[in-house]
């Protein structure tokens, strides 16, 4: 679903995880259609032209209709 969302920024960042490792994920801030601005982590192994456009409509969509039933 294109224009459903923009994407503003991505920025790599790096956490720790309970055992001490360390883990990279893409911290994306968007703009959905309806006007509301999100965070969407996404870890590194999803991070690819197939798999995060799909997370990010998802996470885009349920922002819009969260904001339409809240009025």
């Amino acid at each position: 679903m294109k224009g459903a969302y923009e994407v503003l920024d991505i920025t790599e960042m790096t956490r720790m995880t309970r055992r001490g490792e360390t883990e990279q994920y893409y911290r994306h801030k968007l703009e959905t259609k309806g006007g509301v601005f999100l965070t969407v982590d996404i870890d590194k192994a999803n991070f690819t032209e197939e798999k995060a456009p799909p997370i990010l409509l998802d996470k885009a969509l349920a922002a819009d209709k969260i904001k339409a039933s809240t009025g």
